[in-house]
């Protein structure tokens, strides 16, 4: 059986509903945690990060990061420029070994960037593999390969899982209340 650990992020076109995914988050509190493992995951994390060695700036990896979005996920994109993006990031996250040069354990702005760059490699593979699985333009998401809004196809939720066997997607219908959607023109 695969493990799932579940981002509560929710993409509504290229949208993160932030409020959202804190709310539930919040009524999850103390319901079916293993402390223990989560204490267990944190040290690890702790001790890769401040035991590891590499030579990659974090903030260089960050402009990277920056880069390989604004590139590829700008509001104009395409398939093909997703496609790219995401195998960008994937391989610069394999390269960028995550360690601190400074190793003091209080005020250590050096540490926290570098957990900053851990959830902004997270958001950004879930921006590009989202796009990229949308055939579609909507909001702030225009395809230029696909310059249509489908609604047919496209009018949900998409939510992103990561599994041990990588970024899952699945979908969740939209209940559409007192505003019928429509098409946005620039």
């Amino acid at each position: 059986m695969t493990e799932t650990l579940t981002y509560d992020v929710v993409i509504i076109g290229s949208g993160i509903a932030g409020l959202r995914a804190a709310k539930y988050a919040m009524s999850q509190q103390g319901q079916n945690i293993d402390q223990q493992k989560v204490n267990e995951e944190e040290h690890t994390l702790f001790d890769e990060i401040f035991h590891g060695s590499g030579t990659e700036n974090p903030y260089e990896v960050q402009n990277q990061v920056q880069a390989i979005m604004d590139e590829s996920a700008y509001v104009y994109r395409t398939g093909e420029g997703l496609e790219a993006g995401l195998g960008e990031l994937r391989m610069l996250h394999k390269e960028a070994y995550r360690h601190v040069d400074d190793q003091v354990s209080q005020y250590n702005t050096n540490f926290t960037n570098v957990l900053e760059l851990e959830a902004m490699f997270e958001i950004a593979e879930i921006v590009l593999a989202g796009g990229l699985a949308r055939t579609e333009s909507r909001g702030a998401h225009t395809r230029i390969d696909y310059p249509r809004r489908d609604d047919q196809d496209w009018l949900k939720h998409t939510l992103a899982y990561r599994t041990t066997d990588g970024l899952r997607l699945e979908y969740a219908p939209v209940t559409i209340t007192k505003y019928a959607p429509t098409e946005r023109h620039y």
